[in-house]
Order: structure tokens, then sequence, then C-alpha cells
């Protein structure tokens, strides 16, 4: 899936709106699907404060890759749990999402948690 900012206007727009960077707004949507415009919704004029990442345990979203499943093979899959793909190991982050008509879940590939863990 391929985003281009240059016409991206509803992206472009939310990031102005929310005074965030639009890497970020496309990020989120990424990994909260549909639910993400329901939750700017609700949160509209809000500060919201949110722990460090070191505090909260989690990763970074850069390092989440999206596996497309449109044939829904890995639509069992929930979070946390491992799966093989393409000769890579990688953690499920949350259940699989349907982004734009496709179906896609979010996994983290094995190693960058264990570089996380071995931080703490």
């Amino acid at each position: 899936m391929i985003f281009n900012k240059e016409n991206d206007e509803l992206m472009l727009n939310l990031s102005i709106k929310n005074k965030m960077d639009m890497d970020k707004i496309i990020s989120a949507y990424l990994v909260a699907g549909d639910e993400f415009f329901m939750l700017l919704h609700i949160f509209e004029g809000q500060t919201l404060k949110i722990p460090s990442k070191r505090r909260l345990n989690a990763m970074n979203a850069h390092n989440i890759k999206f596996i497309e499943d449109d044939d829904r093979k890995y639509s069992d899959y929930k979070k946390k749990e491992y799966l093989e793909y393409n000769g890579e190991s990688y953690i499920v982050v949350s259940e699989e999402k349907k982004l734009l008509n496709h179906y896609y879940l979010p996994v983290i590939p094995e190693d960058v948690v264990e570089e996380i863990e071995t931080d703490d």
C-alpha cells in the first residue's frame, strides 16, 4: 500500500488540523484502521499525554510491518502470537485490520522485540 503525500488531501488535512506530522497520522491509521477516525472525533480538542515507550513497554511504530492477507490465511492470529512468513519470524502486534478494502496483519520482526527486551 502506498500513500502519496502530495495527493492525499484527507491525511494532509488531518495532520494540519491535529498539528501532527503526516507520517504519524498515516502510521496511526495503518495500526488502528477505520477506528482511528472515531478516536480523532472522540478526542477532538483534548490534550493527550502518553507515557514514554519504555514505560509502556511498547514497540516503535516504524518497526511494524503489514502482511497483506486478502486470502485471510492469518485472520485467526491474535496479539503477541508468533508467525512465520517468508522465512522470517514475526510477532503479531494486533488482530487483522481491513484497510481500503484489503486485509493486513500488523507484525513486528522477532529480532526487534529481542533487542527491545535486552535494552531494559
